[in-house]
């Protein structure tokens, strides 16, 4: 594309909702294997979700869409001080135009809109085989440098067998009478995390009104003698986002093969998917959240046929789905501060050496 016919960059305005919809769809997610993600109806209700003043940007040429980014604010605790930083994401450039320099341009355009936000710091997450971006975020004239943080795991477990069950633990579904001991025990597990959330009863109660499918009743629970071990709350999201693979891994299309497709939808027909959040368990509730895990599995199966969870790499959650097959990819997270603030490396070190809290139902 010549300079003279340079796409404009704008904010997304509603009547560009089917256009974001048809661009996301051609712009699956590729890690080994390829998700396709359909936000269909409406491509900015997950924006919405991923925090407060959320917007998008999107590069248009001659009344095409070409490329998108967006970006929502968060009050977060780092190092034990409250801080507004942006998420920044939903990057997406047509397949025609990726090597251009449209996706430099949105990154350029989302950092002079955050820069009239009262932001310190913008925080991505990055698909860990995704060179072109991983180039482009390592500081280029115009984008500041974003530094690594740390890998998250997202597994798209597909249980070919109801996973069996120990029997040592009461596991029940949250009722009213469990909400107050069920905040109690997430803020306890969030005070784990750096990158965390404000945590009180309002904010509690604006998670459980987000979406009208996610409540109180999501939640499942775990305890022994009456005390709660281990909770995840489950999420079916195919009234906003649904999910296709695209292209099996090799391995895969032959299971596909040898059972005649019984097991696994054909790609790119959207799957029955029930995403896993809030997976947290109490010290020495490690058997606990095990016992959860594949509990709620096979109490959702077979409707569900995959069940997305998203943990850090060292998470003890990784061994817990040891033998249930999954499909897993790795995202790695950044942190880039404002280009008039120095970059703070002894906090990029704490930040590395703790664990960080991310929704990734919300990817």
């Amino acid at each position: 594309m010549s300079e003279t016919a340079r796409p404009v960059i704008r904010p997304a305005a509603p009547a560009d909702n089917p256009a974001l919809l048809a661009l996301n769809r051609k712009s699956p997610m590729r890690s080994g294997f390829e998700i396709r993600i359909d936000r269909s109806p409406d491509y900015f209700y997950l924006s919405r979700l991923q925090g407060r003043d959320s917007r998008v940007i999107v590069a248009e040429h001659h009344s095409r869409l070409l490329g998108c980014v967006g970006y929502a604010l968060r009050d977060v605790f780092i190092a034990g001080r409250l801080t507004t930083i942006a998420y920044i994401g939903g990057i997406k450039v047509a397949p025609e135009y990726r090597g251009s320099r449209i996706t430099f341009r949105l990154m350029q355009a989302a950092r002079d809109a955050l820069l009239k936000q009262p932001v310190d710091m913008g925080f991505m997450l990055v698909l860990h085989d995704n060179h072109s971006m991983l180039n482009l975020l390592s500081g280029r004239a115009g984008i500041p440098r974003f530094s690594p943080l740390a890998d998250f795991q997202l597994s798209y477990i597909i249980p070919l067998y109801k996973p069996r069950l120990n029997g040592l633990f009461n596991i029940e579904q949250a009722i009213p009478a469990d909400r107050d001991e069920l905040f109690d025990f997430l803020g306890r597990a969030f005070a784990g995390y750096e990158l965390r959330p404000v945590w009180t009863p309002a904010v509690f109660d604006a998670l459980l009104r987000a979406d009208p499918h996610f409540s109180l009743s999501r939640f499942w629970i775990a305890r022994r003698q009456s005390r709660i071990m281990a909770v995840v709350s489950l999420w079916d999201q195919s009234h906003f986002k649904q999910t296709s693979v695209v292209q099996y891994p090799i391995g895969l299309r032959l299971l596909r093969r040898l059972t005649l497709g019984r097991l696994l939808p054909p790609p790119g027909q959207p799957i029955h998917e029930l995403c896993i959040r809030h997976a947290f368990y109490a010290p020495g509730g490690e058997v606990a959240l095990r016992e959860l895990l594949r509990f709620v599995i096979a109490h959702h199966y077979p409707q569900y046929r995959y069940f997305r969870i998203g943990f850090p790499t060292g998470s003890a959650i990784r061994r817990m789905l040891a033998g249930l097959p999954q499909l897993r990819t790795v995202i790695r997270a950044f942190v880039a501060f404002h280009p008039d603030r120095s970059i703070d490396e002894g906090l990029i070190r704490r930040l590395v050496q703790s664990p960080l809290w991310e929704d990734l139902s919300l990817h």
